[in-house]
């Protein structure tokens, strides 16, 4: 089948009924969306195909080893690049090679990042783990009535890191009784991915976080931190997605776009509206125009399904420009290369109305590191937001941070594959 999609669809002659789960591991996607992406358009395309939606435990559902345990496999699995090696470690992921040849599926429609990044999964050459669904741009977010408040001009899209520090300084004061924060990075990992640093060396296994592009990164984190007012009470150092939301006292936040638009649109549903609006991610210097590294949620073939040329169909289908627009006008981010998906992206959504959305777009995604590893996320991670802390509070210069927080990674990277028997 081929995924352009510039034709509404036709149901197709009918066939035998086939009921199809769709498990979310890994990733978020709610009841309405399954329904609005996949359930109604699939059951429309597809009219002897019907979709269930299974969760994972993060998400209200059902543990994968359970599943097992039960012997219920899903059929299709969806879930964000990182939590590949989740599916991996399983040996649920069924091989897509085979079914893209010869379904004709049209790769060369989606970003290119995304399909080099779907390449670095593969355990062989030619090896095609899954098919891009919606990826993921980030942004900053802005409250305009922080800014207003101050007397401070707003950012604008494409400025530099050192740039957008200025405007931190201004913003971060307490004001009748009122704290202020002017800017929070959250975690390290994510300016980090603005330079695609590597988190583990793949030779030798050991993680690699003392390098100059990470001391570049603590650096920038740590202007941050040492802004007068910015470490709050009982030494509070990040603030985040609530702050900037419910509590409305950050006036910049860098952040995955799908993480505010959503909650935002539920804000405003609720009569409490933010007066925020979006500029492109800023970078360092000599990255400008380029965003984080590309994060996509993609459709997986589960191995174990016994109807694996159906939900095969119903993948490829996902791709088509026809749900990609759905997905567009819903506010999440289309894989498609096609610009008029961007033109219309969050045309659904009354939130986003008169928001310079097309500012997201300034700042592609770039190319993931090399060589993403098992413990990118589950070790290194956590030991880089260690770190981070340690800087903020004023325990540890940066090198020391960092030494630390590698020399623990590597511990805990070497007895977690000893556990594992590598």
């Amino acid at each position: 089948m081929k995924s352009d999609g510039k034709s509404e669809s036709k149901p197709e002659a009918a066939k035998a009924p086939v009921t199809l789960t769709l498990y979310l591991h890994g990733a978020a996607l709610t009841d309405n969306e399954f329904q609005r992406f996949f359930a109604e358009p699939v059951k429309k395309k597809f009219p002897h195909i019907t979709l269930e939606f299974l969760k994972d435990k993060a998400n209200g559902g059902t543990d994968p080893n359970e599943l097992i345990t039960a012997g219920t496999y899903p059929d299709m699995l969806y879930g964000s690049n990182t939590a590949v090696f989740a599916h991996k470690d399983l040996k649920w992921i069924a091989d897509l090679s085979p079914y893209v040849k010869k379904e004709k599926v049209e790769l060369s429609r989606v970003h290119p990042a995304i399909v080099e990044t779907l390449g670095m999964y593969a355990d062989r050459e030619g090896e095609m783990i899954g098919l891009p669904f919606v990826t993921n741009y980030a942004a900053l977010f802005y409250n305009k009535d922080i800014f207003d408040k101050f007397g401070v001009g707003y950012p604008k899209d494409l400025m530099t890191w050192d740039q957008i520090m200025g405007l931190a300084r201004l913003l971060t004061r307490t004001d009748a009784g009122t704290p202020y924060i002017g800017l929070d990075f959250t975690e390290p990992d994510r300016p980090g991915g603005q330079l695609s640093l590597p988190l583990v060396e793949p030779k030798t296994g050991n993680s690699v976080i003392t390098s100059d592009g990470w001391k570049k990164i603590f650096g920038l984190l740590k202007q941050n931190y040492d802004i007068p007012g910015y470490i709050g009470p009982n030494n509070k150092w990040t603030y985040g997605l609530n702050a900037f939301l419910k509590d409305r006292n950050l006036a910049m936040l860098p952040n995955w776009a799908d993480g505010v638009i959503g909650p935002a649109e539920e804000f405003m549903l609720k009569g409490q509206p933010l007066n925020y609006d979006i500029a492109a991610l800023p970078n360092f210097e000599d990255a400008l125009g380029t965003g984080r590294e590309v994060d996509m949620h993609l459709l997986m073939l589960c191995n174990q399904s016994k109807h694996k040329d159906e939900a095969f169909q119903v993948m490829s289908y996902m791709m088509s420009e026809e749900i990609q627009t759905i997905v567009a006008k819903a506010g999440r981010f289309p894989v498609l290369n096609l610009p008029e998906l961007e033109k219309g992206f969050g045309a659904d959504l009354g939130s986003l109305k008169g928001k310079n959305t097309a500012g997201i777009f300034k700042a592609k995604p770039r190319n993931m590191h090399d060589n993403p590893n098992q413990f990118d996320r589950s070790i290194v991670k956590p030991r880089l937001n260690d770190a981070a802390k340690a800087v903020a509070l004023g325990q540890k210069d940066i090198n020391t941070a960092l030494r630390d927080a590698q020399e623990l990674a590597d511990k805990q990277m070497a007895d977690a594959r000893k556990a594992k028997g590598n």
